[in-house]
């Protein structure tokens, strides 16, 4: 009985630390608040390209606004890269108003 415990023990530990890493690779499972973020994130992405590839200079524009999301996709503090995503919203706004594009503020 006792054995069987120890065994149950052993596995729900070695099941939990399993966890804390991806299977897939060794990055670390994002937490609740990085995981909405990224989701925020990605759909503020697909939205703006939804918008850039209805216009003339989409080719150009596309390529900015995935270079602007690249240069920052190794930072790690969470409150740095709220505050950037903040920054590239204003800009966007900004870049929407003055090339006249049409669209939802971000």
């Amino acid at each position: 009985m006792f054995t069987a415990r120890l065994i149950l023990f052993y596995r729900c530990l070695h099941t939990s630390s399993a966890l804390l890493k991806s299977k897939k690779s060794n990055k670390p499972i994002l937490s609740l608040e990085e995981f909405l973020f990224r989701q925020r994130l990605l759909g503020i992405y697909r939205q703006l390209l939804r918008i850039l590839v209805k216009t003339h200079e989409r080719d150009d524009l596309i390529k900015f606004a995935r270079e602007e999301f690249k240069i920052n996709n190794k930072e790690t503090d969470l409150n740095h890269r709220k505050y950037l995503l903040n920054l590239g919203l204003q800009r966007i706004n900004d870049m929407m108003r003055v090339m006249g594009i049409k669209g939802p503020e971000f």
